[in-house]
């Protein structure tokens, strides 16, 4: 069971924070941060209909701070509060392009313009330097 604080969530307080530890924030009801193993994460808990949630905001960092993870969770709770469904970040972006998708569109619409050894090199640079550490993530327009 993780040992659970109450206070305001700063950063302060995030950086503080040992592993196991939840702060549950007194200005915002159901607002929080935990931290696991792996790092620190804003949460959002709140009953709809007869079901517990917990929405994950993000991980503490870059771009969660903890004013902008108290913004989110407000903006989650409008949601929640107008009858729809919490749209969490993850929802937004899926069905967006990753990088792998552009890189094949990219080979797809030019490679064919390109030099035989040119077009070899592209999808040789792609697939064991780009796609290797980038393919997988979202692209945001």
């Amino acid at each position: 069971m993780p040992k659970i604080l109450r206070t305001r969530i700063t950063k302060h307080a995030v950086d503080r924070l040992g592993s196991g530890t939840m702060i549950r924030d007194t200005d915002l009801t159901g607002f929080g941060v935990r931290r696991q193993r792996d790092g620190a994460f804003y949460f959002l808990q709140k009953r709809i209909g007869k079901r517990v949630r917990w929405i994950t905001i993000g991980p503490h960092g870059s771009p969660w701070t903890a004013e902008t993870a108290r913004k989110e969770a407000y903006r989650l709770l409008g949601q929640i509060a107008g009858g729809a469904p919490p749209q969490t970040r993850r929802q937004e972006l899926e069905g967006k392009p990753t990088v792998r998708d552009a890189a094949q569109h990219f080979m797809a619409e030019h490679g064919t313009q390109l030099k035989h050894q040119s077009r070899i090199k592209y999808q040789f640079l792609l697939d064991r330097y780009i796609l290797e550490e980038l393919g997988d993530r979202l692209l945001e327009t």
